[in-house]
């Protein structure tokens, strides 16, 4: 895993927590749907559950975010995208944008 975290840190970029959450969060996300690696997650869905992955750090899941250079929901979907685009992360889904990462957050 900290192979992957590395290359998500050189391609996306991001910090090392924030490619930690997001791939926590990935895994959580499919997890609690009962998902296959091949089926699509959605973004609030992605959200919801880095939000609940990042409580597991001893503070706030907005600290958590904050501390790994996350502000918004947004930023999330930057890294995702950019990650998507050095095929690190399966394709988007036709329609999909860093706009579906938009307010989800608080």
């Amino acid at each position: 895993m900290e192979q992957i975290i590395q290359e998500m840190v050189d391609k996306a970029p991001c910090t090392p927590l924030a490619a930690q959450l997001i791939l926590t969060g990935l895994q959580l996300a499919m997890e609690r749907n009962g998902l296959s690696a091949k089926r699509h997650v959605t973004a609030r869905e992605l959200c919801s559950a880095i939000l609940e992955s990042a409580k597991d750090y001893g503070q706030s899941s907005i600290a958590t975010l904050q501390t790994a250079g996350i502000e918004r929901s947004e930023d999330i979907g930057r890294i995702i995208f950019s990650l998507i685009e050095q095929r690190l992360l399966f394709s988007k889904q036709e329609g999909e944008s860093i706009g579906d990462f938009v307010g989800l957050i608080p």
